[in-house]
């Protein structure tokens, strides 16, 4: 999988908006969050972090919010994102 995020010179990837890090002392504590929400495990097995493009290619990230920015400014539906 990471092979095929590193060799070409051109890279898309779709994310949702709430895989966006706070800051990197944050990472490990998501890390583990992540593993446990899907398979209940305490470490992850797998991650992958892209920073930049290969040398001479292009990164492109198209960012998802599919409306969960107005819902966590809901007081009422915050909860649910927790």
């Amino acid at each position: 999988a990471d092979m095929g995020a590193s060799v070409p010179k051109l890279h898309i990837a779709s994310m949702g908006i709430e895989k966006i890090i706070p800051r990197l002392e944050d990472l490990s504590v998501f890390t583990r969050l992540l593993a446990r929400s899907a398979t209940g495990q305490p470490v992850t097995s797998y991650t992958s972090h892209f920073h930049a493009p290969v040398e001479d290619g292009q990164m492109h990230i198209v960012i998802v919010d599919n409306q969960r920015s107005q819902f966590l400014s809901s007081s009422k539906n915050k909860k649910a994102l927790n």
